[in-house]
This record gives C-alpha cells, sequence and structure tokens, in this order.
C-alpha cells in the first residue's frame, strides 16, 4: 500500500478455509500529509513533548532525515502536528479516538469463536501489568469488563455470556501500550 493522497482508505480480506469457514476482516487506514509545504517534501511535522514536561508539547518542522534520530530519542514525540488526532471511528454514536501501534507480538485470542456463550480469553506473550478487559455489544455498551494483572507468557480467562443475545461481540484488551480489539459472535 502506498497511498499518493491524504484520506480514508478501507481494505477487506475474506478468507475461506478447507471446510468452508469463512472469516473476514476490515481495516480502515487514515492517511495524513505530515510533509511541511514549501519544503519539497524535505520536511515534516514532529509533536515534540519536551522530556519532563510532556504538557508543554510544541509542533516543530524538521528534515525528514533527521526523524530516525529525533523520534526515538523522545518518548513522547509522534509525526505530524500536535493537532493531528491520529485515528477515529465511531461506534453507535460514541467517538473513539486511539493510537494505532504496529506490535503485534502481543496476541489476544478468543475460542471457541463463534460460541453459545462460554469462551476463554488467551493473551499470549502479553505484556505484564495491569489491564483492562472490555466486551461490548454491537452497539458500542460495555455488558462485561474486568481488570486483570497480567504476569506470564500465557494467560488464559473464562469469560461467560450465556445471558447476552446472539450477535457480535468486541473484546477490548486496555494497557498503557494501547487498545487491542478482537470480534466475537455469539451463536444461539
Amino acid at each position: 500500500f502506498a497511498p499518493t493522497a491524504e484520506g480514508t482508505y478501507t481494505f477487506t480480506l475474506v478468507v475461506t478455509n478447507k471446510y468452508g469457514c469463512t472469516g473476514t476482516c476490515t481495516i480502515t487506514i487514515h492517511v495524513y500529509d505530515i510533509r511541511v509545504p514549501g519544503t519539497d517534501g524535505k520536511k515534516v511535522y514532529v509533536c515534540h513533548a519536551p522530556d519532563g514536561d510532556p504538557s508543554n508539547d510544541n509542533t516543530l518542522a524538521i528534515s525528514v532525515n533527521a526523524v530516525p534520530a529525533h523520534v526515538p530519542g523522545h518518548s513522547g514525540d509522534k509525526l505530524g502536528s500536535c493537532d493531528l488526532i491520529i485515528a477515529s471511528a465511531k461506534i453507535a454514536n460514541r467517538s473513539i479516538t486511539t493510537a494505532v501501534t504496529a506490535d503485534f507480538s502481543a496476541k489476544l485470542q478468543a475460542y471457541p469463536n463463534p460460541t453459545k456463550g462460554s469462551f476463554d480469553i488467551v493473551l499470549n506473550n502479553y505484556p505484564t501489568g495491569t489491564a483492562e478487559i472490555r466486551i461490548l455489544n454491537n452497539t458500542g455498551s460495555v455488558v462485561e469488563r474486568k481488570t486483570i494483572n497480567v504476569n506470564s507468557k500465557k494467560q488464559v480467562l473464562h469469560f461467560n455470556l450465556n445471558g447476552r443475545s446472539a450477535g457480535m461481540y468486541f473484546i477490548q484488551l486496555i494497557n498503557k501500550d494501547g487498545i487491542q480489539v478482537y470480534k466475537m459472535m455469539i451463536n444461539r
């Protein structure tokens, strides 16, 4: 994927196994042009959060060549101007804003999926520490919430939604690094 213009791009992947089971995944990518106008693409905007005072952030225009050295050296810095919202979604008239990360070493799985209501959530190689699991229905309402302490390479948590309606549910796993979302289907 190599976008040539700012905008929102949606991709859907449908996979069918040899038994005819189908899985669908849709991802929306928001592309922002962070290049500084009038610099022929040689400078980009960076939201700089000074070490020791991250609340005093300011937008810098730095050379593209300086980005690999500058951004990792300042833990609060982000590509783009400080007023840029990284990703935005709307679920049932509720706005959700979150940063998208590319750390796929932390894995969240749920099985069986689809389920009749009782299922396990498995965390594989998830960072240790406190996390919250939220289960949302298809209107975005939280139907189950649990705070957990992740303390091992593999952790299994049991949930029972037998009293809930059939349909699509979303499992959110929230920790200090961000949010992971997993789709769960309840069939009756």
